[in-house]
């Protein structure tokens, strides 16, 4: 056995390796934790049993600071501290199960790859960049998605403020150029 390693989140030692066609069998059910994908690419393993992380996920600070969250940190934990063990992400308003960044003062999570978002986008369907906001900018909260045309809550969207064009993060993010 080569090089062990540990994360905060796991009991057992994990292992390096690529993940693709000639890898250990992993379960068709099988995803991260951290980010809730299928294991692709370096990740890392467990030896012992069928825990994975992505190195991305394996890698994500303990603690951090949003720019959308001024007041206090975010910690990085393995599981929701509710009793439901679920949580509801306060960007994208999708619920989670797994790994999250959690302001214990404020009762706000994210998941971590919204706590990665970039603060701007590009898009095939409009000229301009756009901007990450952390609510909708509307009295009523609501706004219409110019990319699926879906109405959006008051969550996390990326905007355009000339031209006020919205999108869904997940619409902005599947056209990115």
């Amino acid at each position: 056995m080569g090089t062990s390693y540990h994360h905060f989140s796991h009991p057992h030692p994990l292992e390096i390796i690529i993940c693709n066609q000639q890898t250990k069998e992993l379960s068709p059910s099988s995803s991260c934790p951290g980010c809730n994908l299928k294991p692709s690419g370096v990740i890392y393993s467990c030896t012992i049993c069928e825990f994975l992380l992505h190195k991305k996920c394996f890698e994500m600070p303990k603690m951090i600071t949003h720019v959308g969250h001024k007041g206090h940190p975010f910690t990085l934990l393995p599981e929701p501290t509710y009793a439901t063990g679920f949580f509801r992400c306060d960007a994208c308003w999708g619920v989670g199960n797994g790994f999250s960044y959690h302001c214990r003062p404020c009762g706000m999570d994210l998941h971590l790859l919204c706590a990665a978002l970039p603060l701007t986008i590009t898009h095939a369907a409009h000229a301009h960049k756009l901007h990450l906001v952390y609510g909708s900018p509307y009295a009523n909260k609501n706004f219409i998605c110019d990319i699926c045309k879906a109405f959006g809550q008051d969550h996390w969207l990326y905007r355009c403020g000339s031209c006020g064009f919205d999108a869904h993060l997940g619409c902005a993010a599947a056209g990115g150029v």
